[in-house]
Order: C-alpha cells, then sequence, then structure tokens
C-alpha cells in the first residue's frame, strides 16, 4: 500500500514539471499585442453603439444634454490620432490596412452628421417648447380662432412623435386657412410653426442619412478580417496552452481525488459493514437480503426469532427458494388483494407477518417482514363492535377529543339526513338548530371532562331543516393511560315522544283556557267532565251537571225532529255543527254553535262524545251592525250603493210580477263643491244631512231614497201611473232644495240637477237606469243647472253611437285605418316652412274620413289613446325619413302629446326606442303639451319633461292661453316653444280683448327666448297684424289646410312661393 503510494506522488510531479515546461515553450511573446488590437477594435464599436444611441435619443428629444455625444466624439477622434493605437495598426497586412481605412471613414461621416443632427435638433425642441406660449399670448387676445390653432399645435407635436406625411400635409393646409386671420399672434404662430416642420423634415432627412452609413457593415469585415489573422498566429499556440492547461488540471485534481478516495474507501467499507450488521440486527422487522442469484447475503436476529425452525439455514449463500420452501411449511397466506397473494403470514402459533418482497438495484431482492399479530386481534375485536354500532337502533356520534366528528351511524344518518363524509371533521354544531337550546354547553363540557356521563335533550335540525329533539348520553373514552381521547354520543330520536306530550299539554291548556265551552260524555251521552268556559257561558258548575245529561240545557226552540237528525248525522257521520238555542242556569235563552264529535278507539268502539259551543250573541250583533254598515251610508243613514242596487232589482222584478212602470231620479247637488271647498268638510257634511232630510220629506213612503256618493243622490219611484209623476217628484226636489241653509253663521245657497229614466221604457235592468239617469242630469247641467231632464231617444242614440265608435276605435290600429296628415308653418322672416304638425285622421268605414275632435275623447277615456299616441309617432318618423330622402332635409315634425299619455307611462325611453327604431333625427321632433299637463308642478313631471329634452327633441305649449298660463310654470319647464291658441287668433284684429291678450303673449315670449307660432290663421288681416307684432311663425288655412305626405312636398313649394305676396312691403321683416 505505501509503494503504490509513493509510486502514485512520483508519477504525478514528474507530469506536472513536464505540462509546464511545454506550456512555457509555446507561450507567445504577441499574444498581449493582439489581445490589445482586439479591445481597441471592440472599444470603437462600443463607442459607435454608443454614438447611435445619443443621436436617437437627441433626435426624438428625450436628451438635452449634448455632454456625452461631445464625450463619444472626442473619444472616437482621439482613438484614430492615439501613437500608441497606431503603432499597434502598423504590423496589419494591407488588406486589413485598407478595411481599417474604410471603417475610419465611415466614423468621421457619422460624426460630421452628428453635429449637424444636433443642432437641427436643438431648433425643433425650442420651437417645440414655445409652442404653449405662443397659444396663451393668442388666449390673452381672445382671438376666435384660438381652437383652430390648438389643433395644429396638436398635429404638430401629432408629426414629431409619428412623422406622418399626412399630418405634415394637414398642417400646411392648416396653416393656409390661418394666413387669411389678420392677427400678430397668429402670424407668430404660422412663422414658428412653418419653420419648425422644415426642421424636422430635415432632421429626419438627415437622421435617415445617418442610419445609411455602413459603419456596422465596415466594423464586421473588419473585425472578422483582423480575427481571420489573429487566429492564424495564434490558433496552434492557443490550442496547445488550452491542451496543456486542462491536462495539467485534470491530472492534479484527478490523482488528488483518487489519492484521497483510497485512503478513505478502505475505512468507509469496514464502518458500513458494521453499522449494516448492527442496524440489521436491531431493527423491530425480521430482514433478510438475497443477491443477484438468488442467495442469501444477511439476514438479522428477528428473522431467525420470527421464523425458529428454519435458523439452521440462515446462513451466507442458501438459495431463496430453499428458505422460501421452508417458510411455506408452517404458515399459510391470506388473500388482501386481487394482485398480491402473498400480503400476510398467518403461522400456525397463530401470529401475523405482514410481507414485503422489495427487488434490488442489482437484481437481488429484500425481504422485511412485520408483526402485525397484536393489530389483527385488535381489528377483529373493532370488526364487533363496528358491527354492534351499525346495527345499533340508537344513533350514534364519536368525536375526538376537540368534539370534531370521527364518526356516526347509520341511525345517525338516518336521523339526521347527513352521510358520514358531509359531517367527518366537522363539530356536532352542524346538527344544531341555531334556536334557543335548553343545554347548558359550559356545564356539559364541564361534566364531560371531568369524566363523567352527561344525560340532557337537543333540539336539533335535519339536512332538510326540519327541527327534532334528541335525548343524547355523552361519555367519555380513555385510553389505557386514563387519558380522555374521544366522546361518544348515544342518542334517541324523542320528536314524536316530545309532540306527543306537547300535544296533551296543550290539549289540556286549551282545555282550561279556552273561550269555547267543552263537554265531554260518555257514549251514553252523560257528562263527564267540562271546562271554565262551559260555567263562564253556561252559569253551571261542573258539579251540577257531571253525570247528567245535555238535555237540562235544552231551550225549546228547536223541535224534537231537530235533535233526532242531529243524533243521527252523529251516528252516520262522526260529527255534528249548527246553531242550537240553549238556556243558561238563570232560565235566560241565548243562541250558541254547537260542534260534536264521536270519539272512537283503534278497534272503532265509540267512547266518548265531545262538544265544542260558542256564545253567539254578541256575533249576532256584530252582524247586524255590518250589515247595517255594508248597506248604509254612514254620514246620512240612507241606504248606500250597495242597497240601491240590491233594491232596484228586487223593485223592477216586482214591476215585472205585476206589470208596472218605476222611475229613477239621479241627484246632483249643484255648487256644492265651492261650499265643501270654501267651508271645509264638516260644513259639507252637515249640509249632506240637511239635504237628506229635505229629499225624505219629498218621497212617499214606498219609494226609495238612497245616497249614492259624494254629493249625488237616488231616488227610485215605485208604481208610477205616468212619467209626469217622476217630473212632480223632481220639481219638488228642485223646490225643497231652493231655500237657503244656515251652516256655520252663513246662509248658503245650493240647487239641484236632476237626471230621470223610467222603466221599462228607457232601461231593461238597474245598470242601464242609473247610467241613462246620469246621462241626463249631465244635461240638465249644461242647460243650466236647478232643472230636470229626461232620458231621451237622442240621448239613447248618442249612447248607441258611442259604443259602436269605441268598438270601432279598437280594431282601427289593427285595420290600419288611421292616416296622418301634416299642417304645415311657416316663417315669415326666411320664407320658409320650417316644421309641420302631425295630424290624425280616421278613415272610418262607413262614416268616412274623421277628424281627432271625433274620437280622440274618447281615446283618452278609455286608454286607447296611448297605442294611438305610439302609432302617430311611429309613423311620423318615418315619414319624416322619407321627406328626408326626398331633400325635404331641414324639416321639423310637431306630434300632439297627450296628458292621458302620461297617466298610461308614456315617457322619454318609449320615445327613445321608436326614433331609434326608425332612424330620425331627434332634433327634428317637437311635442306639443297641453297646459293642463303643466298644474302638475312635482319634480317627477319636471323630470318627465326634462327626459324628452335630453334626447335632443324640443318641448311646445299648444293651445297656450287657454288653460292655467303662468309664468311660474314657463320658467320651471324646459319649454322652447308657445303656439297660441286659434281661440284668440280667430277675431283678430277687431277683437281688441284678444288683440291685448296676444300682443302680451307675444311680449312674453320674446323676454323668455320662446320661439312663437300663431294658430288658426286664416285671414290676410290675421297674418299682416300677427307680422306686426313680430310673431314670425304662421299655421292656418291662409297658408293650407292639414294635407296628406305624399302632397306636402308640393303644398310646401306653393308656400314658399306665395308667401311674399302675402306680406305688405312695407312691413317685411
Amino acid at each position: 500500500m505505501i509503494w503504490f503510494k509513493a509510486r502514485l506522488y512520483l508519477t504525478s510531479m514528474v507530469a506536472i514539471i513536464l505540462l509546464a515546461c511545454l506550456f512555457y515553450l509555446l507561450h507567445d511573446d504577441k499574444s498581449q499585442s493582439g489581445q490589445r488590437r482586439s479591445e481597441i477594435l471592440l472599444q470603437l464599436q462600443v463607442l459607435d453603439n454608443a454614438l447611435d444611441l445619443e443621436v436617437l435619443l437627441i433626435s426624438s428629444m428625450q436628451q438635452q444634454n449634448y455632454d456625452e455625444i461631445v464625450r463619444l466624439t472626442q473619444q472616437l477622434k482621439q482613438q484614430e490620432t492615439d501613437p500608441e493605437t497606431a503603432s499597434l495598426f502598423r504590423e496589419l497586412p494591407a488588406e486589413l490596412a485598407v478595411k481599417l481605412k474604410q471603417y475610419r471613414h465611415t466614423l468621421d461621416q457619422r460624426i460630421e452628421l452628428t453635429e449637424r443632427i444636433k443642432t437641427l435638433a436643438a431648433v425643433v425642441r425650442n420651437g417645440l417648447n414655445y409652442m404653449p406660449m405662443l397659444l396663451n399670448r393668442i388666449e390673452e387676445s381672445h382671438d376666435t380662432s384660438l381652437p383652430q390653432a390648438k389643433q395644429i399645435v396638436n398635429l404638430l407635436y401629432q408629426y414629431h412623435i409619428f412623422r406622418s406625411d399626412l399630418d405634415a400635409r394637414e398642417i400646411r393646409k392648416q396653416l393656409n386657412d390661418l394666413t387669411n386671420i389678420r392677427s400678430e399672434g397668429i402670424a407668430d404662430l404660422i412663422f414658428h410653426i412653418q419653420t419648425n416642420l422644415t426642421a424636422q423634415t430635415q432632421l429626419t432627412q438627415l437622421l435617415a442619412e445617418y442610419k445609411q452609413i455602413p459603419n456596422s457593415t465596415a466594423f464586421n469585415q473588419l473585425y472578422s478580417s483582423y480575427l481571420s489573422y489573429r487566429n492564424k498566429v495564434t490558433q496552434q499556440t492557443e490550442y496547445f496552452n488550452s491542451v496543456l492547461i486542462g491536462l495539467t488540471t485534470a491530472l492534479i485534481l484527478l490523482l488528488t481525488f483518487l489519492y484521497l478516495r483510497l485512503i478513505r474507501s478502505h475505512q468507509q467499507t469496514e464502518q458500513a459493514r458494521l453499522r449494516l450488521r448492527d442496524g440489521v440486527d436491531n431493527i423491530k422487522e425480521a430482514f433478510a437480503l438475497f443477491d443477484a442469484e438468488n442467495r442469501l447475503i444477511l439476514s438479522n436476529r428477528n428473522f431467525s426469532s420470527f421464523y425458529p425452525w428454519i435458523t439452521s439455514l440462515l446462513k451466507p449463500g442458501t438459495h431463496k427458494e430453499i428458505i422460501q420452501k421452508a417458510i411455506d411449511e408452517k404458515c399459510r397466506y391470506q388473500q388482501e388483494s386481487a394482485t398480491n397473494q402473498r400480503v400476510v403470514q398467518h403461522i400456525e402459533n397463530g401470529n401475523y407477518y405482514l410481507c414485503s418482497n422489495t427487488p434490488t438495484n442489482e437484481g437481488g431482492e429484500v425481504w422485511v417482514r412485520v408483526d402485525i399479530t397484536e393489530t389483527r386481534l385488535r381489528e377483529q375485536e373493532l370488526r364487533k363492535l363496528s358491527r354492534a354500532l351499525e346495527q345499533n337502533p340508537a344513533a350514534v356520534v364519536i368525536t375526538d377529543i376537540n368534539g370534531l366528528i370521527e364518526y356516526i351511524n347509520p341511525k345517525a344518518e338516518q336521523v339526521s339526513g347527513y352521510s358520514l363524509k358531509e359531517v367527518l371533521g366537522k363539530s356536532p354544531a352542524i346538527f344544531s338548530s341555531g334556536d334557543i337550546s335548553p343545554v347548558n354547553y359550559q356545564d356539559m363540557w364541564q361534566q364531560m371532562l371531568a369524566g363523567k356521563a352527561w344525560q340532557g335533550t337537543f333540539l336539533n335540525r335535519r339536512k332538510n331543516g326540519k327541527l327534532y329533539w334528541e335525548a343524547a348520553t355523552i361519555s367519555a373514552v380513555r385510553d389505557p393511560n386514563g387519558e380522555i381521547t374521544h366522546f361518544v354520543a348515544v342518542k334517541e330520536d324523542i320528536t314524536e315522544r316530545r309532540s306527543t306530550e306537547e300535544q296533551l299539554r296543550m290539549n289540556a291548556a286549551v282545555f282550561e283556557t279556552t273561550n269555547e265551552g267543552i263537554i265531554i260524555t260518555s257514549p251514553d251521552a252523560r257528562i263527564i267532565s267540562v271546562n271554565p268556559a262551559f260555567t263562564e257561558i253556561t252559569g253551571f258548575s261542573a258539579e251540577e251537571v257531571i253525570g247528567k245529561t245535555p238535555q237540562i240545557f235544552q231551550s225549546g226552540k228547536q223541535s224534537d225532529s231537530f235533535y233526532q237528525e242531529m243524533w243521527q248525522t252523529l251516528e252516520n257521520v262522526g260529527s255534528w255543527s249548527g246553531e242550537v238555542w240553549n238556556k243558561r242556569r238563570d232560565g235566560s235563552v241565548y243562541p250558541q254553535w254547537l260542534s260534536i264529535a264521536a270519539v272512537r278507539n283503534s278497534d272503532g268502539q265509540l267512547e266518548q262524545y265531545v262538544a265544542v259551543f260558542s256564545d253567539m250573541t254578541q256575533r249576532k250583533d256584530d252582524e247586524e251592525k255590518i250589515r247595517q254598515q255594508a248597506n248604509f251610508d254612514a254620514l246620512t243613514s240612507l241606504p248606500n250603493r250597495i242597497m240601491l242596487k240590491r233594491e232596484l232589482a228586487r223593485i223592477l222584478q216586482l214591476c215585472d210580477q205585476t206589470d208596472s212602470s218605476c222611475a229613477l231620479l239621479f241627484i246632483d247637488l249643484d255648487r256644492f263643491k265651492a261650499v265643501n271647498d270654501t267651508l271645509g268638510h264638516s260644513v259639507g257634511d252637515e249640509m249632506l244631512q240637511q239635504v237628506s232630510i229635505r229629499l225624505a220629506s219629498v218621497i212617499r213612503d214606498t219609494d226609495l231614497l238612497t245616497r249614492f256618493g259624494g254629493d249625488e243622490f237616488v231616488i227610485v219611484l215605485q208604481s208610477i201611473a205616468e212619467a209626469d209623476d217622476a217630473s212632480q217628484t223632481a220639481q219638488r226636489v228642485i223646490e225643497v232644495l231652493s231655500p237657503p241653509f244656515q251652516l256655520a253663521g252663513r246662509t248658503l245657497y245650493i240647487g239641484a240637477s236632476v237626471g230621470i229614466s223610467c222603466y221599462p221604457s228607457d232601461a231593461n235592468n238597474g245598470d242601464s237606469m242609473l247610467r241613462n239617469a246620469d246621462m241626463a242630469m249631465y244635461l240638465a247641467k249644461e242647460k243650466g243647472r236647478n232643472q230636470y231632464q229626461f232620458f231621451n231617444a237622442e240621448m239613447r242614440e248618442h249612447v248607441k253611437n258611442r259604443t259602436e265608435m269605441e268598438q270601432a276605435l279598437r280594431l282601427a290600429l289593427e285595420r290600419n285605418e288611421f292616416e296622418l296628415y301634416y299642417q304645415p308653418v311657416c316663417n315669415l322672416e326666411t320664407h320658409k316652412v320650417v316644421s309641420v304638425e302631425a295630424l290624425i285622421r280616421w278613415h272610418r268605414p262607413g262614416n268616412g274620413l274623421t277628424g281627432p275632435g271625433e274620437f280622440i275623447p274618447l281615446a283618452e277615456e278609455t286608454g286607447l289613446i296611448q297605442p294611438i299616441g305610439l302609432w302617430v309617432l311611429q309613423r311620423g318618423c318615418e315619414q319624416l325619413m322619407q321627406w328626408q330622402e326626398q331633400g325635404l332635409d331641414n324639416l321639423c315634425l310637431a306630434v300632439n302629446v297627450s296628458s292621458n299619455q302620461r297617466q298610461l307611462g308614456f315617457d322619454a325611453r318609449m320615445a327613445e326606442k321608436i326614433i331609434k327604431r326608425t332612424g330620425a333625427d331627434p332634433e327634428k321632433l317637437v311635442f306639443e303639451i297641453t297646459e293642463s299637463m303643466f298644474l302638475d308642478s312635482s319634480d317627477a313631471a319636471v323630470t318627465w319633461l326634462k327626459e324628452f329634452k335630453a334626447l335632443g327633441a324640443k318641448l311646445a305649449i299648444d293651445d297656450f292661453g287657454t288653460g292655467y298660463s303662468s309664468l311660474s310654470y314657463l320658467k320651471q319647464f324646459p319649454v322652447d316653444k308657445l303656439k297660441i291658441d286659434r281661440a284668440f287668433v280667430r277675431d283678430l284684429p277687431d277683437n281688441k280683448e284678444d288683440a291685448s291678450l296676444v300682443s302680451a303673449i307675444i311680449a312674453m315670449s320674446q323676454s323668455l327666448d320662446l320661439e312663437l307660432i300663431a294658430e288658426g290663421v286664416e285671414t290676410l288681416e290675421q297674418l299682416h297684424y300677427l307680422h306686426q307684432l313680430n310673431c314670425t311663425n304662421i299655421q292656418g288655412f291662409l297658408l293650407s289646410k292639414p294635407v296628406t305626405a305624399e302632397r306636402l312636398p308640393e303644398v310646401i313649394r306653393q308656400i314658399e312661393s306665395n308667401v311674399m305676396s302675402l306680406k305688405p312691403a312695407d312691413y317685411e321683416i
């Protein structure tokens, strides 16, 4: 070993010395100069690249300091003039010298261009920085061309960033537009922009020239040639240097490593062998190791103790099959899985060994045997306990020491609805109902942690959400050391039992506390028990009635047959309910509601009768009060509308039976609203009471007087001989209400308008009589009030026509019977038609063309105004688009919006959908709204109008002056136009009152800056007068009647060609 070490050391030293000498002989003294030339060339390239970067930064205005670029150019020039550098490159071949000269020439070109780029970049940067100052000067001079100037400056900045020729052309074009503006600031701006634009263009060209210089190509050719030259000179030297260095290093490392490894390997081998033997012998498992030839290498002591009958075979070199065969003689294997037949060995002495045969990397095998006898025995015990838990009729929950669930049995799953998987690792609080629990959890845990069993009840919640009660016993489980490891809860669902107990308690409480009397009898009707309410209602004590039959309570009001039927029903049905009159202990008779039920056992045998009754005395009184309130007016005590209709039907039926007639007088008080509004409801109520007294004095006992509602009364005259009887009564009504009423210290006068309808001549039922009389009453009001009117044939025809029109109107949209006509509005200043108003017409079958005045009121009353209004807007927008295609681009369209449409839900969102669907321009739309809509000055109404304005449309007040004209709402609402109603234009200029009013409206509109339109202009005098007052927008028959969409373009041309002749030249505006 020592000689081997000495020889290895000597050989190593000789090899190292030889390699060092060879390295010294081959070293090239000129390698340093070659390296220096390479460094200089690379330094030139670095400076060149840095110069590129600085040029780019300066040209893009990102670098305003030129110190760095000056330093770079100086270094490049210094490299060319340095004597040391020049001496290094004198020895180069001619080819390399030429390429070096070419590369230096490109550097000189780039340095020259760099100087020019610096100058132009400074000019551009200073010019761009000066632009905001020029714009401020223009802004301070309040020059109107400031926006255009800002736009050109923005384009200049944009051109500076993107260098787009399109931007340059656009800048020059807009500069030409500015040259016409005589302003010193604009002139300076034009000069500086033109200068800057020229500088940027020249800078762009210089950058292009700079980039085209082939410096990279020249350097690459130079450096490539130099490397080739240097490689030829130094190739052999560098090669040997590299090889020798590598060999020397490798040899030294290898020899050192081998030397150290040789020493340590011997020591480690011996230590490993000893440790392996010691470790294998001391492991609890049986262990055996076989080589690739299945020969035993080693085994530990436990392997011999596990298999004592094979001890003599456990020698190194014994074949594996011999050992296996000897072991198999005294054990059998249990199949744990389908893929491994030898997992567990069961030895004759009862032990169980877990087997593991693992191949080694060298092809051998390791046997490991683990004694699992104790584990197997515990598993068997656990299986028995598990079966007991699985089959236990009680719910079982097992938790760890922290209360987290580890197991629940099937009964617990069934009761709670949760599976084991769902609750595993969770707190038993998952079962909690969340309601107040009767359990004191602090006491429970103290008792359980003390090792004592705890018993109590829980109110829990199943998985499906239903509550249930559980009785639980919780015990602690201890390990051999006495430490608590688990808790076991054995629980029983007591919901049904608790419910039964609760029901019994509740029944007992109901029995004792209910307000209904309860009697319990035996099957032979002998009283067994009564509750306190029984004594309260009847006056009999329990002692007085127990053992007796309920016959002692009979009042004698019911016959024997009544009770026979009651017992017969009880026998057949099992229960009976009904009203009975019984007597109390004091002998008084009272009504009671009695319910009797037969109680039978599970075999169907009758066990008891239970009777529950309540005193109906108060109920009877309440029913009478309810009947009074339902049928009579609370203020006047007269029959109300409900009783009127019921009695009227009875009277009409009697008329049919006796072939007689009757009349209905519908009375509406005149001027009552003024009394109610001025003096208050209390005075109005007192007046209604006095009116009812006076009306009652003029009718017969057989007649019916009712209060229909508000200030309306109805009299029904029975069995009248002729219509004159009704008129006489109506006249008496008018006369009896004519004298003054003395109320609130004042003398008040009212009157009455009466409508009369007769049966069977005017109507065939009560509703028709009321409706007809109501219509006649309104006719009486229209004719001057304080009189009566009969329903007549003319009214009947009106009702019929109205009904027919309503039915036809509902079908008109479906049948496409509507058409829009358009009336132009002309501006006298521009001589142009500026807008048209859309006016609906109805082609009603059989009636010809129907104007809106005949059907729009009915449409508003029936709610049909909404779909009609939407159709008008839709059709008008479509027509507006068609006119635009015909060249009528500036024409606006006015559409009327009814106040009823807003109440029915029409708003700006609905209008916007139609506008977008048709493609119409909302700025061409005018929504005309009547003055009555402006009575509602709420925030909601203002918002509703502003939403139309937000679309871009205009708002006009139609028929201005006829309603509730007020400057306040004109200021409050977003109105654009006023339309003077035709009623004020009709009598111009002769009617002085109308002329003054129109003049005031025009002045008011001018002060509020509102556009004005005069409607209904039909004569030249009206037009001339309005024109004199500066009302320039005219609409009326003088210009054109409403025409169809097809005729409108021609009508517009006629109006615009003739409007000049309509105006006197002396006041033409």
